[in-house]
């Protein structure tokens, strides 16, 4: 249904947040004929149930600053090699976030300045 709001070309709701789910953000969250879950944003998750495959080893949540810097593919691609290296999950967390922090601010054009949540979950 309509929200009263907009998604642009890019992906940001009202050309702003790169992001539908939010505990915060009330400023999207003004309009009162409509339920919770109908706001321009809402707290209420997608839920998906997915059957784990032998060859899953691990779980990535992660944030907007990160998937800015990475995608889906070098973000495995990069806890593969480390796990298979011996290296532990808080390890890898911090070298894939120290990996994505811009070396240079002021020419990076925002990439790798962002705040930046990264969980990591290994699967036994």
């Amino acid at each position: 249904g309509h929200h009263g709001g907009f998604v642009n070309n890019v992906g940001r709701i009202n050309g702003n947040l790169n992001l539908s789910r939010s505990l915060g953000d009330l400023k999207y969250k003004q309009l009162t004929h409509l339920p919770r879950e109908d706001q321009i944003i809402t707290a209420e998750p997608d839920i998906t149930v997915t059957q784990l495959q032998p060859d899953d080893h691990f779980f990535i949540l992660a944030c907007d600053g990160v998937w800015d810097c990475l995608t889906n593919e070098q973000a495995c691609d990069f806890v593969t090699e480390r796990l298979n290296a011996g290296k532990d999950a808080a390890t890898i967390t911090n070298e894939l976030l120290h990996f994505c922090l811009a070396d240079d601010t002021g020419k990076s054009q925002g990439i790798g300045c962002d705040n930046m949540t990264f969980l990591l979950v290994l699967f036994k």
